[in-house]
Parts: C-alpha cells; sequence; structure tokens
C-alpha cells in the first residue's frame, strides 16, 4: 500500500512540478494548454494592450475581449498617426476607417471573413489575422499545434509574481495558423531557413496570460533582413473577469468593402 502511494506521489510530482515559491509550472505543452484554457474559459473577459515593432517602426493598440461560444474583441490601432478601430463580432469584422480614408457617409466597413475575390481575400485575411492576433485561445492553439516548452520557471514581471514560460514554435508543425503579419506566402521568401521563432508566456498564479511576445526575428532574418534587425509583436492582458462590452458598430453606420480599383 506505501508503494502504490509513494509512486503515486512521485506520478503527480513529474506531471505537475512546482518551484520552490510553490508556483505551479508545467512540463510540457498539452497540460500548460489545458490549465489555461480552463482558467481563461472561467475568466471569460479582458482588457488587453499590444504593441508590434518591426525595425524601427512600431504600432500600439489596446482593447477588449470577450470569450464565449465565439471569440468577440474590439481593439483600436495607431495606424499611421489614425486611429484604427477593429471589431470582430459574432464572425464578423467591422473596421473603422480613418476619417482621413473614409468615402462616403459611413465610416465602418464590413469585411468578408470568406470573400473570394483577390482583394477582399488580402484585406479580411490581414486584419482577421491582426484581431485574432490579441485572442489567448488562438495562442493557446499554436502553442498546443506547435509549441515545445525550452525553459520554464517564477519570475517578476511588472512588480508581480509570474511563471515564465518560453515556447518553441514549429513553423512546419503551425501550418497556416501564423503570427500576425506572416502569410504561407512571405513564409516562401526564407528559402526554408527559418524552422521556427521563440514565444513567451507569463502567467498569473490562476494560471490567465498577464503577457505574450512573438519573436520574429529569425524569420525577419532568415527572409534577408540584417542580423541586427527585430520583431516582436508583445500582448499584456489584464482585468481578467472586468465587465466587458463588444457589440458591432450600429447597422446604418456600416458599409461594405468597396470593389478594387
Amino acid at each position: 500500500m506505501r508503494r502504490r502511494l509513494a509512486l503515486l506521489v512521485v506520478a503527480l510530482f513529474v506531471l505537475t512540478a512546482c518551484s520552490d515559491d510553490g508556483t505551479t509550472v508545467y512540463p510540457d505543452v498539452q497540460q500548460l494548454t489545458q490549465a489555461v484554457d480552463k482558467a481563461v474559459a472561467g475568466a471569460k473577459t479582458a482588457g488587453f494592450t499590444t504593441e508590434i515593432a518591426v525595425g524601427t517602426v512600431q504600432t500600439k493598440g489596446q482593447g477588449q475581449l470577450r470569450l464565449d461560444a465565439s471569440t468577440a474583441l474590439v481593439t483600436t490601432m495607431d495606424f499611421y498617426g489614425d486611429p484604427l478601430e477593429i471589431r470582430l463580432v459574432d464572425g464578423q469584422l467591422y473596421v473603422k476607417v480613418p476619417e482621413s480614408a473614409q468615402e462616403g457617409d459611413k465610416p465602418w466597413v464590413r469585411i468578408p471573413r470568406d470573400g473570394t475575390d483577390p482583394f477582399s481575400q488580402a484585406a479580411g485575411g490581414s486584419i482577421d489575422q491582426l484581431a485574432q492576433q490579441n485572442d489567448p485561445a488562438r495562442t493557446l492553439e499554436q502553442i498546443k499545434t506547435a509549441g515545445t516548452i525550452v525553459s520554464s520557471g517564477a519570475v517578476t514581471l511588472n512588480d508581480a509574481p509570474t511563471t515564465h514560460y518560453v515556447v518553441n514554435i514549429d513553423l512546419v508543425k503551425l501550418h497556416e495558423n501564423l503570427p500576425a503579419g506572416l502569410s504561407p506566402a512571405a513564409l516562401t521568401q526564407t528559402d526554408g531557413k527559418a524552422t521556427g521563432f521563440p514565444l513567451e508566456l507569463w502567467l498569473n498564479a490562476e494560471q490567465l496570460p498577464v503577457q505574450v511576445t512573438f519573436d520574429l526575428t529569425p524569420i525577419l532574418i532568415a527572409a534577408g533582413a540584417p542580423p541586427n534587425s527585430a520583431a516582436k509583436i508583445t500582448t499584456a492582458y489584464k482585468d481578467w473577469k472586468a465587465p466587458t462590452v463588444v457589440e458591432p458598430p450600429p447597422a446604418d453606420q456600416v458599409g461594405d468593402l468597396p470593389p478594387p480599383p
């Protein structure tokens, strides 16, 4: 009986390790994503900020998200000095065109996510990719599908205790579920030199994401950028479980995507 109990204790320790300070550290991506999935599903709402930095170009944004049957989110990004607002609600993608680029009296444009013409596919795909980049469920799916934990441990982030994971993402296993700014066509420019990239994940004590960083620098350099180039996407989450309102824009303010010139 004691031997069985001892084996059970060892098995539990191996399956879910703990650091010296009691922080839970998961040894593989399946257990990690399962725990975070459960925590995120229970929290349902969050606020976030995003920073995209490619070389000397930086774009920042902020928003809110709601996680239920499908992810709903609203985010406002800095678009060459103008605010660009994106809403993803009930599977429909809306973009509020900057005032300097508006045509007509409808400030919002509905972008088909399943448009068949090249213009709709390009516009819808890139903006949809940008919007979903802030969705923690999508990040977890990327980790689960193509990730391998490289290192993990307890660290302090912004004066708060967190568990930090470094995960290597395999581009081949990722298939077309790529981070914002990347497309299968863009990867062909690397001539197979880029096989993966590091993703960093910080969790709080409730196993909720505090920050996620995609370091796409290896892909940028493999595509021919100078060795000192850098490309990172950083999303910081806050206010988990706080009341959040994410709704589609008023119908009378929404137009359709204009046809290509």
